[in-house]
């Protein structure tokens, strides 16, 4: 008895907690009275059960765990094993080192100079061209000769008034009214260009009309008749006394006068053009200009040059002229003080020196342009064109072999139908180049893929085609997206040194800066796709 009332009060201490699951031999009866809990009791929650949750995520994460280890290991064999392929960037600009020769200009000419001392009276202008026996220039004694030309001109005065005052008694009356009628008859045909504006013919009215005048005056002045014949005696006189006092220099060859002298004349001539040593050829001598208004004796006063042929001595590198023989043609590439370039065709007169030198001694030979290199002895030059263009590395220019198609059997995406035994397979073909006049293309050989001797088929018309004929042309591997494209190139008026090639942009215009473009091209057959 004593026991059981002490179960029972354990289970009055102890009542069934809220929301927990009673057992069947804990069922309370509806009459029961349900206690709070204590607040010293720790309160019990109820944990999730996640057994099942892991046991469904443990795969899904194991499958993307693969997939990861999977796209790693097919990247590093695929970087392993990818073509070595090397690019660049087509860019716009010349090539950095053009090869700047310094060399010096030899003419056929003569220096003339003045026996005596005095003013000079310049009758010819520099770079005209005059004949044999022609005055160049006077020198005159400046107190002497103006003491005898004031008198010459009072003398002149004096037969034009006697003149005048005969009216029409001179043996030369109808020849000065004939000199007059000419002189109005220029002045009244100017005069209505004159009051339009147009004043571009006065210089020449101008110099006409003094000649009339000098010619009619002339003849006035030479009458040895009459009241004038002392006078014109007088004149003749006086002229004679001022012709000895003036010291004429005149030109003993015909030729082109210059007035630009350096003093080196006599150092660089035809006879001395044959052997200079290089420090002869890197003259720095300056042509000044001759113009003087008075001399001393032995001055030189002017020079002529006796021919259009002129001559530039240099000392080449063998790297340049090795291959050069006497008689090529060459174009010599002249820079201005201004930046210009200047372009003088000339054939090489002479190449010596030493076989085993590294430079060679060469004369070139020109028939134009003398006259614009009058003033100059040094000159700079280049034997290849400074280009600006397309710049390309070497190494990206390859040969490339073409098969010759009809246009008509590339359809618009850019295919052909390859006939192969009895089934027909499109090929995707590059179109490099095309003739538009006789209805050819021309695409790359693809090994495997599309060679000389296979056939084709058009597919409009059903006709077939063999192909034979083939082209060999260079070019580069275009990349920009991601498939190499071979892009034929125009070498001409190209310009190369050791490592690059400029492009004439005017002459390639399929290509552009900043072209990606391959520079080595050994592992990669054509529209290959080409890993970035």
């Amino acid at each position: 008895m004593l026991k059981k009332q002490q179960k029972n009060a354990k289970k009055r201490k102890n009542p069934p907690v809220a929301g927990r699951k009673i057992g069947r031999s804990q069922t309370q009866s509806p009459k029961t009275k349900v206690l709070a809990p204590s607040p010293h009791v720790k309160r019990v929650q109820n944990k999730p059960d996640t057994r099942g949750r892991n046991r469904t995520a443990i795969p899904v994460y194991a499958l993307i765990f693969g997939f990861v280890f999977l796209y790693i290991v097919g990247y590093t064999i695929r970087f392993a094993t990818r073509k070595n392929v090397q690019f660049d960037t087509i860019q716009y600009g010349a090539i950095d080192t053009p090869n700047v020769i310094r060399g010096v200009v030899i003419r056929d000419e003569q220096v003339y100079s003045t026996a005596s001392a005095g003013l000079v009276d310049y009758e010819v202008g520099d770079n005209e061209k005059v004949k044999k026996g022609t005055v160049v220039c006077n020198i005159k004694d400046e107190k002497t000769a103006d003491k005898m030309e004031s008198d010459l001109k009072d003398i002149n005065e004096s037969i034009m008034q006697l003149q005048s005052s005969r009216g029409g008694l001179s043996v030369y009356s109808e020849d000065v009214r004939k000199s007059n009628e000419e002189i109005k008859t220029l002045v009244e045909n100017s005069v209505m260009n004159f009051s339009y504006g147009d004043v571009s013919g006065m210089y020449e009215l101008m110099n006409s009309v003094q000649s009339k005048m000098d010619d009619r005056n002339e003849l006035l002045l030479s009458e040895s008749k009459g009241d004038v014949a002392e006078l014109v005696s007088r004149r003749r006189e006086q002229e004679g006394l001022l012709s000895k006092s003036i010291l004429k220099i005149a030109a003993d060859e015909g030729g082109i006068v210059s007035y630009y002298l350096d003093g080196k004349e006599a150092d660089y001539n035809i006879t001395t053009m044959q052997e200079l040593t290089e420090k002869q050829t890197l003259v720095n001598a300056t042509a000044t200009t001759n113009f003087k208004s008075s001399v001393e004796a032995g001055t030189p006063v002017f020079k002529i040059i006796k021919s259009n042929t002129w001559y530039i001595a240099a000392y080449i590198p063998n790297t340049e002229s090795a291959q050069w023989k006497i008689g090529d043609n060459k174009t010599l590439y002249i820079k201005g003080d201004d930046g210009n370039i200047t372009e003088l065709n000339t054939v090489i007169q002479k190449i010596g020196g030493p076989d085993n030198a590294e430079k060679k001694y060469v004369v070139f030979r020109a028939t134009k342009s003398m006259t614009d290199y009058i003033s100059q002895r040094g000159i700079k030059f280049e034997t290849k064109k400074t280009l600006k263009g397309y710049k390309v590395p070497n190494s990206a220019i390859v040969e490339e072999t073409l098969l010759k198609i009809p246009s008509s059997y590339i359809s618009e995406e850019g295919t052909v139908n390859k006939v192969d035994g009895e089934t027909i397979k499109q090929v995707r073909v590059e179109e490099t180049e095309k003739d538009e006049e006789n209805g050819f293309s021309y695409i790359p050989m693809q090994l495997g893929e599309i060679n000389v001797g296979n056939e084709i088929e058009d597919s409009t018309t059903g006709d077939r085609f063999k192909i034979e004929d083939v082209k060999n042309t260079k070019g580069i591997y275009v990349v920009n997206s991601g498939i190499a494209k071979f892009m034929t190139v125009n070498l001409e008026n190209s310009v190369s040194n050791d490592t690059h090639t400029v492009l004439d942009d005017k002459l390639n215009t399929k290509i552009n800066v900043y072209d990606r473009i391959m520079t080595n091209t050994d592992n990669v057959n054509k529209e290959d796709n080409v890993y970035q």
